[in-house]
């Protein structure tokens, strides 16, 4: 059998449906800036994509600023508010790059308030004073825990979400929401690596990260990813479509895949259980062994998963997000992120669940061992 991939949160494979349409449009010719028909084209296409990511999230298509992906979406939201005097809120589980946003704006002057998570996985978003920015990610990469983004009181403060994660993973209208701006990437759902999008409101304060362009209507300069856009439109056009139906099945794939691993192995739980989260993550935690090795096992086993987020992966630190959670170094390092995606299938599955109670009992031993 080939190998089980559950590692979509770090990327997702390329639906067929995206690769066609850049393969299509790989037969055009233009720079989507130019007048001539050619580039007039080009800019058709790239127009079709924006008003298809405008549907997936419910905005207008002058709303969508498409991007290098997440981290640069999430730092164009953050670039106007990193200076002096300004108040900021966010939580203490989010993206790396979002916390790096925050210390770029705590070392420009701003103050930040820091929300913080328990270990049952819920999020205290009381707030003592007024803020001018929040930034709360609407579920986190690696538990899938969803935090309650759209009934944030969040006052006269401008609210940004990294979406990253729950774009194309759960419905969600921004329209009437209290949401201003809101992160996107491309590879989480199914599009290619290197594309994204920030979600700007109208009226919504901005400032570019670099100028001189007026692609973007100027807010984001720069000759536009192409085949990216084009890949990014034609997956959000395939969710709008099918996201019922693949919600529904990967539920069940994943409600099965804990469901049995449960049952199979003794110490072992769901963090989060019981809590909003995203349909395709399980985040299970397994005592007395260590989750870089069980890892290990499973990939010398066919089986794709990981410890957490894949931009910290082979860092020798624990989950930052599972420390603010008030987990031990101990219990945290035994754990391991299944994530689904639209290609997941029963068979995969139930390699995982046939594999999985195995390598378990195998690391556990090891570890003994070692012990002694």
């Amino acid at each position: 059998m080939e190998r089980a991939y559950l590692d979509h949160n770090a990327t997702s494979p390329l639906r067929p449906e995206v690769k066609e349409a850049m393969m299509e449009a790989m037969g055009h010719v233009g720079n989507p800036n130019s007048t001539h028909t050619s580039g007039r084209r080009i800019r058709q296409l790239i127009d079709e994509a924006r008003e298809s990511v405008a549907a997936l999230v419910d905005v207008s298509e002058a709303e969508v600023v498409f991007t290098s992906g997440g981290t640069e979406a999430n730092h164009l939201a953050w670039r106007a508010f990193q200076k002096p005097g300004i108040s900021i809120a966010t939580s203490t589980v989010e993206h790396a790059c979002v916390l790096a946003a925050a210390d770029v704006a705590v070392k420009s002057g701003a103050t930040l308030r820091s929300f913080t998570v328990s270990q049952d996985g819920t999020m205290d978003t009381s707030l003592s004073t007024p803020m001018e920015f929040i930034s709360v990610q609407y579920a986190n990469n690696e538990t899938g825990i969803i935090y309650p983004v759209f009934s944030l009181e969040k006052g006269k403060a401008l609210l940004h979400t990294d979406a990253v994660q729950a774009a194309g993973k759960i419905a969600f209208s921004m329209k009437n929401s209290n949401v201003d701006m809101l992160s996107l990437s491309g590879h989480k759902l199914g599009a290619p690596q290197g594309v994204g999008a920030l979600i700007r409101r109208k009226r919504t304060t901005f400032e570019n990260i670099w100028e001189g362009g007026p692609q973007e209507k100027g807010r984001r300069p720069g000759t536009e990813n192409v085949l990216g856009i084009i890949g990014l439109g034609a997956a959000a056009r395939v969710l709008l479509e099918t996201r019922e139906q693949e919600f529904t099945k990967i539920t069940e794939l994943r409600n099965h895949l804990e469901q049995q691993l449960l049952d199979e192995i003794e110490g072992c739980k769901v963090t989060g259980q019981g809590l909003l989260r995203l349909p395709n993550t399980s985040h299970m935690m397994f005592d007395d062994l260590d989750g870089e090795s069980l890892m290990i096992a499973a990939d010398l086993a066919g089986i794709d998963c990981s410890t957490g987020a894949a931009c910290s992966s082979g860092s020798l630190e624990t989950s930052h997000v599972l420390r603010a959670m008030g987990y031990s170094d101990a219990e945290a390092k035994g754990s391991i992120r299944f994530s689904l995606g639209w290609s997941t299938t029963e068979q995969e599955i139930e390699k995982v669940v046939e594999c999985f109670p195995k390598l378990v009992e195998q690391v556990r031993r090891k570890r003994e061992r070692m012990k002694k």
